[in-house]
């Protein structure tokens, strides 16, 4: 059975019917046109698979930090505005569905830099970056893992940790990862395990 678009092109060519200018060889005059709308459907799956494939929370004056759809068909973002124009720096983390997130922390911009810990290890094979927060109660951790000598290498997602257990949600596609350009911005974590020589 022919596929939609072919469908399509057919009726365009039994409405205006065989051009007067058809050849033997099968050429006609609209031939051009048809190959033309034959490949609009695959422009446009271009394209839309290039402006919303890898979607986030982060709004059009925010910076992504992190972002990637989850296994739960969710999405976890970390969204950052530098500060200008007397407007201070702001950091948010989103989770949910794509224009409906369950959770927004901080509510509120003001001061919101402060409520993050920053976490950073490194060494040979390995990198590791977190992104920590609490919220009633319950502690988060957006990390940004490298492990040269694990397969698979890399481990991104968020940790989330209530009543002493730990729930891991793994990035499963559209990943964008730049926690580090947070490093100059939010407070470091003594307290992770990643900074056992001491926040610097």
């Amino acid at each position: 059975m022919p596929s939609e678009p072919m469908r399509n092109v057919a009726s365009i060519v039994t409405l205006f019917g065989p051009s007067p200018q058809c050849n033997p060889s099968g050429g006609a005059m609209f031939a051009p046109v048809v190959r033309a709308l034959m490949r609009v459907p695959t422009l446009l799956l271009l394209a839309s698979t290039h402006a919303f494939g890898a979607g986030t929370h982060c709004l059009p004056h925010e910076s992504v930090a992190f972002s990637c759809s989850l296994a739960v068909s969710k999405v976890v973002s970390v969204c950052f505005a530098k500060a200008s124009n007397a407007k201070p720096a702001t950091l948010f983390y989103r989770f949910g569905r794509l224009g409906a997130p369950e959770l927004v922390f901080p509510e509120s911009p003001a001061g919101s830099l402060q409520r993050f810990r920053y976490a950073h290890y490194f060494r040979y094979q390995v990198d590791r970056t977190e992104l920590n927060f609490s919220n009633a109660g319950v502690e988060y951790s957006v990390f940004d893992d490298y492990d040269g000598e694990e397969r698979p290498k890399y481990a991104r997602g968020v940790r989330v940790t209530a009543n002493g257990k730990e729930h891991e949600l793994l990035c499963k596609r559209d990943v964008a990862s730049h926690l580090k350009e947070l490093a100059a911005l939010v407070p470091c974590d003594a307290e992770s395990g990643l900074t056992l020589d001491g926040c610097k």
